[in-house]
């Protein structure tokens, strides 16, 4: 028997999709399941929603992020300045993919999750340079805009053709315009790629008014670095990046990725060098091939970025909000989550739990089934002699076995709370950093940035040039 079902959603049957409204004839047997089980199937963020709706608007460079609460200065400290009402940056992409329109999201909403934070009211003005030329971005036909805080805007298609691995600049000038608020929020960056007077690197200028600084947008190379002022002196500068490059491309043709950890991801330690194209571990890892944003934050885990609702704030926006809608811009979802977690009594098991509610919010709320790839974790130890050697370190970790038991269900690919879906592709950081696999010892005091938590940038380098990648197409 067979019956004639009009579809009141987007489904795949056979890998191609039947938008709402079409009537198919299926076997009685599949018309009642058809419909939710189409949820399993659906090929991962393809850029379809429940109602077929399709928007293939992805990530199309590297480089962007949401800013992280980090450095929100409430006094003058040695050669800081503060507060922070005005700023220019200059920002460095490479486009991954020949495109002949491009869009640039800027985002006015920061991560933070121990404070609630409302944001703060900006204005801005943003080119693109391709070439030596610098092209004017318009919002709705504006050459400039409010953006409120908590708020993100996108700007106009520019038509324009750039080749595949071609680099373009964006620059932006922002000013506070609601006067109560203190300034500006500065995610940190490595010093290797800001403390530089050279106009291929990131550069941004500060200043206390919100008229300090001579706009120089529209000549990009003339963005002085810092505007001679240092924002951190001892590890970080700051930079102000556009939240996603996006074009209009086909699910085939992009493999752009979100990704989503604590300060490993960050970049907390790391430099920029030659051969890597971002800061922090799975920048330097995925950046080698494919498009990104890193939206890292120091101190975080996965259960504070599935929050949907207002218990922690991005701007005056829901974290898991903010994650999804650049999640829609990706092919997968990278994550490198559990050390805080498991530093603090949590389990294997339980942190896991935590990440299936992350997932599962995240889908919710993009009505999509996403790809979803795990790390395994790198060490954390405290150490009498300074990592010296491996005897006289001691766990960070509450438990080695709940440590080596995490990175066995990454590496397995599966978890029992995980009904009806497995983990998407892992990358496997094992026995790199370590003195052997899941030991928790640093295998050499240089491999540390002296705090026996984050990698140092040789911990990094090596990070980039050994981890074992298992994502399908990679």
């Amino acid at each position: 028997m067979t019956t004639t079902l009009t579809l009141t959603q987007g489904v795949y049957i056979g890998g191609v999709l039947q938008a709402a409204g079409t009537s198919i004839t299926v076997n009685d047997s599949l018309a009642g399941a058809l419909i939710s089980e189409n949820k399993a199937m659906r090929p991962p963020n393809f850029g379809v929603d429940f109602n077929g709706n399709e928007n293939n608007l992805k990530q199309v460079a590297d480089n962007c992020s949401v800013e992280a609460f980090y450095y929100r200065y409430a006094a003058n400290t040695g050669s800081v300045i503060t507060p922070i009402r005005q700023v220019q940056s200059r920002s460095v992409h490479r486009i991954f993919y020949s495109v002949d329109n491009l869009q640039v999201e800027f985002s006015n909403e920061v991560i933070d999750v121990t404070t609630l934070n409302t944001g703060i009211d900006v204005s801005l003005k943003a080119a693109l340079t391709f070439n030596g030329v610098t092209y004017p971005l318009t919002f709705s036909g504006n050459r400039s805009v409010n953006l409120p805080g908590g708020t993100f805007i996108l700007s106009d298609p520019l038509k324009i053709n750039i080749p595949e691995n071609s680099r373009i600049f964006i620059s932006q000038i922002r000013a506070v315009t609601n006067g109560s608020v203190t300034g500006f929020v500065l995610s940190p960056r490595s010093t290797a790629k800001m403390n530089t007077t050279s106009t291929e690197f990131d550069a941004l200028e500060i200043a206390s008014t919100v008229n300090g600084l001579t706009d120089k947008v529209d000549t990009p190379a003339t963005i002085l670095n810092n505007n001679g002022i240092t924002i951190n002196t001892v590890t970080n500068g700051a930079i102000l990046l556009p939240s996603a490059i996006v074009s209009v491309l086909p699910y085939t043709k992009t493999n752009a990725n979100l990704l989503i950890g604590d300060s490993i991801v960050a970049g907390s330690s790391d430099i920029v060098d030659s051969t890597a194209g971002g800061y922090g571990m799975l920048s330097r890892i995925v950046g080698k091939k494919y498009p990104y944003i890193n939206i890292g934050l120091f101190g975080a885990s996965s259960w504070q970025f599935a929050g949907i609702s207002n218990n922690f704030l991005l701007g005056s926006r829901p974290p898991g909000i903010v994650t999804a809608r650049l999640a829609n811009y990706c092919a997968n979802v990278i994550a490198e989550f559990g050390c805080n977690q498991l530093r603090g009594g949590g389990t294997a098991v339980s942190v896991f739990g935590d990440h299936r509610v992350f997932m599962d919010n995240i889908d919710y709320i993009t009505g999509k089934k996403l790809n979803y790839v795990w790390t395994t974790l790198t060490p954390r130890t405290t150490s009498t002699d300074s990592w010296a050697t491996t005897a006289n370190q001691t766990d960070d970790y509450t438990s080695l076995a709940e440590y080596a038991a995490y990175n066995a269900i990454v590496r397995a690919g599966t978890y029992t709370g995980f009904t009806g879906r497995n983990l998407y592709g892992y990358i496997d950081l094992g026995g790199i950093l370590e003195s052997a696999l899941d030991s928790n010892r640093w295998a050499a005091a240089n491999l540390t940035a002296a705090d026996g938590i984050h990698p140092s940038a040789l911990g990094f380098k090596r990070l980039e040039l050994n981890a074992k990648v298992y994502i399908p197409g990679y």
